[in-house]
């Protein structure tokens, strides 16, 4: 992982291709981080969906003058065009992995998972089976099996 002021973090983009932008939505972007002790991203704007699995620690989210505490185990999202903030909230180390995702379908998709602008996280729904997909995830972008 590279490090950054607020933490060490790998990244990576993707361009989808015409054929990819024919289906109902496709990943631009992901990446998975490690927290240093000042975590704090934004406030920020996204143009697309950040889908964010918090595997280990505690992250505060700040969104439309609301504050809620999230845990490993939860989910939130970003959704386009508003507003977000969030910060490490407590001492234990927080690791997150974040899905990046845009096209036509999003929105009823994010609808489906329980997600939505007025509540965008969901509480102990990043399971065994979904850290296990996130891993399969992680070794097909960074052609390598995660530590956690």
């Amino acid at each position: 992982m590279k490090e950054h002021a607020v933490e060490f973090a790998d990244l990576w983009h993707h361009m989808p291709s015409k054929v990819e932008r024919t289906g109902g939505f496709w990943l631009v972007r992901a990446g998975r981080n490690l927290a240093k002790p000042n975590y704090h991203v934004g406030p920020k704007q996204i143009d697309c969906y950040g889908l964010h699995f918090i595997v280990s620690g505690d992250i505060q989210l700040i969104y439309k003058h609301e504050v809620v505490l999230l845990h490993a185990g939860d989910l939130f999202c970003l959704f386009p065009h508003n507003t977000y903030e969030y910060r490490i909230a407590s001492d234990e180390e927080l690791k997150m992995v974040w899905l990046t995702l845009e096209g036509p379908q999003m929105r009823e998709l994010m609808r489906a998972v329980g997600l939505s602008l007025h509540l965008p996280y969901r509480s102990s729904v990043v399971d065994e089976a979904v850290i296990h997909l996130l891993q399969e995830v992680e070794q097909i972008i960074w052609g390598e099996k995660p530590k956690w």
